[in-house]
């Protein structure tokens, strides 16, 4: 049951919402990026940087500058010509929260490491068993 004064301040939220979703379609902070490749990827923030280092122009881009609310349509546009449509996520999130795992940035070991993670395994194998463990836990929970 809604107070009476929350029913016409819900309507506007949900009107105010199909405006957020009818920009994030149109918005330029969401572009898509076409290279003539039938493989797609999205990605979102920083994210894109390391995609374009490793990838190049060999495959499409939807860069999402705004992922809430969600562009649905546009995914569904530029995912419609494609073979194949991946989808790269950060994942330093998962591993430090989730896991209860640190991984030094490879960018601290020179150029060549950029764009991705080190795992330190310079402890026992129980610690490096027991944190392997963690991390694939945590992504059975997503």
């Amino acid at each position: 049951m809604l107070p009476a004064f929350a029913r016409p301040k819900h309507e506007k939220v949900e009107a105010r919402t199909v405006a957020e979703r009818e920009w994030a379609e149109t918005t330029p902070l969401n572009f898509i990026e076409d290279n003539g490749a039938k493989v797609g990827v999205i990605v979102a923030g920083s994210v894109y940087k390391y995609a374009k280092e490793a990838l190049g122009d060999t495959v499409n881009y939807l860069k999402l500058g705004v992922v809430n609310p969600l562009p649905v349509q546009k995914i569904r546009d530029f995912a419609a010509g494609l073979e194949t449509v991946y989808v790269i996520e950060e994942l330093d999130d998962i591993i430090i929260n989730d896991a209860n795992l640190w991984l030094d940035s490879g960018h601290i070991f020179g150029k060549a490491g950029r764009g991705f993670q080190r795992l330190n395994i310079a402890c026992p194998w129980s610690t490096l068993e027991d944190g392997l463990e963690h991390l694939a836990k945590a992504f059975e929970n997503r």
